[in-house]
């Protein structure tokens, strides 16, 4: 979804993208995983080129550098709390879902 466009932006040769990871917001799915959001971002690329610069927040974060690191072609990010571990993450939903020890290990 493209988003509104600011004129300095745009007389900078700029182009603001914005969009919900799947199963997030108002798209489609039930699932989100770190593979789904770097796959929203390679698809965004394919459209729109590479990326002068990604802005991220939380889980996005992630993402964006899970992304990079497999070659996204991002000039800059700029991260809003990231997630600096996804251990926490883990342990909580495996609590939470009271996964056995080999639940847990196929879940990660």
């Amino acid at each position: 979804i493209e988003a509104p466009q600011r004129a300095e932006e745009v007389a900078r040769g700029f182009r603001v993208v914005g969009f919900d990871w799947p199963a997030h917001g108002e798209s489609e799915g039930t699932a989100a995983s770190l593979l789904h959001a770097s796959r929203v971002l390679f698809s965004l690329q394919r459209l729109f080129g590479a990326f002068h610069g990604v802005v991220a927040h939380s889980f996005g974060a992630a993402a964006a550098i899970f992304g990079a690191s497999e070659g996204l072609e991002v000039g800059r990010l700029a991260l809003h709390a990231p997630v600096a571990s996804i251990r926490r993450y883990i342990d909580e939903y495996s609590a939470a879902f009271q996964f056995s020890q080999p639940q847990r290990s196929r879940f990660v």
